[in-house]
């Protein structure tokens, strides 16, 4: 995501990231973001925390309170949502304020962010396909083999898919996901 981000504004981006302290997952999604963007010497991070509860508020209100604060053009150049729910609600906020100047990412890839990203109705502009169901079958198939000491494989390669406006129409999601 990160590396997207970094491509598209040409080490230029001025980025704020969404967190949620209380969600595991969140946490691991932050660091490695910002992880990432330390290879990138001339781009800015900054973090806000939107809980879980709030997320799916009308928004929500830590985003519009971000907004409020950071005009339009005041450099900020892109947000990462983290689930695709709270992509909906920042996507919908920045459409309400007439805002072009920030480009959302998200994760998860939801059916509603993939078809914006694949039309190329802004500011929805990437997302992060992840097979969660196939990482859970491979926890339990590994922790069946260990059991019969039988040998394991590595589950750490599993692919994740960027989507942008060049793949988004073509995406298929993974079994569980619903589309």
């Amino acid at each position: 995501m990160a590396a997207s981000i970094i491509a598209r504004t040409k080490g230029k981006a001025n980025v704020v990231i969404t967190e949620e302290p209380a969600q595991a997952t969140v946490v691991d999604r932050v660091k490695g973001l910002e992880e990432a963007f330390k290879e990138c010497s001339t781009c800015k991070i900054q973090k806000i925390t939107i809980p879980a509860a709030d997320s799916v508020l009308p928004g929500p209100p830590v985003w519009t309170s971000f907004l409020t604060k950071n005009a339009a053009g005041g450099g900020v150049t892109d947000a990462v949502a983290y689930y695709d729910g709270l992509t909906q609600t920042m996507d919908t906020a920045l459409k309400q304020q007439g805002r072009t100047d920030i480009a959302v990412s998200g994760f998860d890839a939801d059916e509603a962010p993939v078809t914006g990203i694949a039309s190329g109705s802004k500011p929805v502009v990437a997302d992060l396909a992840i097979p969660y169901e196939y990482q859970v079958w491979s926890a339990v198939d590994l922790a069946a083999r260990i059991s019969a000491k039988a040998d394991l494989w590595d589950a750490s390669k599993m692919p994740s898919t960027l989507l942008d406006k060049s793949n988004a129409g073509d995406y298929t999601p993974y079994v569980g996901a619903g589309r």
